[in-house]
């Protein structure tokens, strides 16, 4: 009888990690990333997710405006084309690498981004009616006039008076 000992040194893993999820920047399981137009560097949109033999992440198919850190977590890294009235998305793809260099397929990444009112609304007085304003007054005392304009898109406004 014949007796036969492997012994297996440094195996390589040859099965690339998987991506297996989008996630926005609270946690929740996404199939997009959103972000608001001009947010500053370094602002987290989201976490590339792959299964445990990831190592690392790379964007690839190329995108200046976003950086992925080795934990898959997708920061701002350059606001420039963050801007909403020249584009209402960007897109990139990803990796991710095992520690044998195994490289999974690229996913593809949609980061849209919202609009948001950039223009501060204009208050201006146009008449003033009483330069002194006595103790007792009707009810219905016209005190000044003012007029408001806003150039933003969204349609609401909101007046306080104080």
């Amino acid at each position: 009888m014949a007796v036969f000992t492997m012994n297996m040194i440094g195996v390589v893993d040859l099965i690339p990690p998987v991506l297996l999820r989008l996630e926005d920047a609270q946690g929740a399981t996404v199939t997009a990333l959103s972000i608001d137009e001009n947010s500053a560097p370094g602002t987290v949109i989201g976490t590339v997710v792959a299964d445990a033999s990831a190592h690392t992440y790379a964007i690839v198919g190329g995108s200046s405006t976003f950086a992925i850190s080795n934990t898959g977590q997708v920061t701002v890294a350059n606001n420039t084309a963050l801007d909403y009235e020249t584009a209402t998305s960007l897109s990139f793809q990803v990796t991710a690498s095992d520690y044998a260099n195994n490289v999974s397929s690229p996913i593809s990444i949609t980061v849209n981004i919202a609009d948001v009112d950039e223009i501060p609304p204009t208050i201006t007085r146009t008449a003033l009616h009483v330069s002194e304003i006595a103790e007792i007054l009707s009810t219905d005392t016209l005190l000044a006039e003012f007029t408001a304009s806003d150039d933003g898109t969204d349609g609401t406004a909101n007046i306080t008076l104080s």
